[in-house]
């Protein structure tokens, strides 16, 4: 998968966003921190920005198994404005489009 500027999701070290912070949204994010990748997760929900940014780094709003590892590189954010900054690529996961304020 080819981003801006041609860089690829299989780099190590490219800056993701993901924009969604659903069961499906936090499971790719987790996914591109594993594979090495700095990841931003903008999430509406102030309960799952807390808890993906709190120790346990888990969202338990919408993934009720706890088997996420813990892995530095992730961080929720809840301003789109500030999770669509300085990314080299981003992943859009949104199951239904809502009107959001910037």
């Amino acid at each position: 998968m080819a981003g801006q500027n041609g860089l690829k999701l299989s780099q190590e070290g490219t800056t993701v966003g993901v924009l969604g912070g659903g069961a499906w949204g936090t499971a790719l994010a987790f996914h591109c921190v594993r594979k090495g990748h700095n990841t931003m997760l903008w999430a509406r929900e102030k309960e799952v920005v807390e808890g993906i940014n709190g120790p346990d780094q888990e969202n338990s709003m919408f993934l009720k198994v706890n088997f996420l590892p813990q892995l530095a590189g992730l961080q929720a954010e809840p301003s789109l404005t500030a999770s669509a900054c300085n990314m080299h690529l981003q992943l859009l996961q949104l199951h239904s489009c809502m009107q959001v304020k910037m």
